[in-house]
């Protein structure tokens, strides 16, 4: 289990930085998700200790997922799940510095299509299974009735 929480600051001329706080339950480790004004709002993973970001510019470690919200990213034993917003795809990448990321979820012919219809959010590690990833998974496919439940 992870410790979550959320932050929201003023930063000059009503740009605010929204964090949310990720502490591995394991390692005691502190990270956090920032939004970056800046960069219209891209959000980041970093390092609360030395404040590296663990991924680069093209990924924006956020959730589409609304009706239940959640943290878009977990740290696990030296591993950072996150959903990136781009794609709705959940990546894996090692907090170490120079890891890149890879997709755990399969991508879509249609991209822009796939992101409209699965949001994943609030990972955990399955405390019997730790090669089992948990999420709050919002389904889209049917645009009138969307639906929220726990996949894995």
């Amino acid at each position: 289990m992870c410790i979550v929480a959320r932050i929201v600051w003023s930063c000059g001329k009503s740009k605010a930085i929204k964090v949310t706080v990720v502490v591995g339950a394991i390692t005691a480790a502190i990270y956090h998700v920032e939004s970056q004004p800046s960069e219209s709002g891209r959000c980041v993973l970093v390092d609360s200790t030395s404040g590296r970001d663990l991924v680069g510019k093209e990924w924006n470690v956020r959730t589409g997922v609304i009706e239940y919200g959640g943290a878009p990213a977990i740290v696990h034993v030296g591993v950072a799940y996150f959903s990136n917003f781009t794609d709705s795809r959940v990546y894996a990448v090692g907090v170490e510095k120079g890891s890149e990321p890879h997709a755990l979820t399969p991508g879509h012919a249609h991209a822009e299509i796939e992101s409209k219809v699965f949001r994943f959010a609030n990972f955990d590690v399955h405390p019997k299974h730790s090669q089992l990833l948990v999420s709050v998974l919002g389904d889209h496919s049917n645009n009138s009735s969307p639906t929220s439940r726990a996949a894995q």
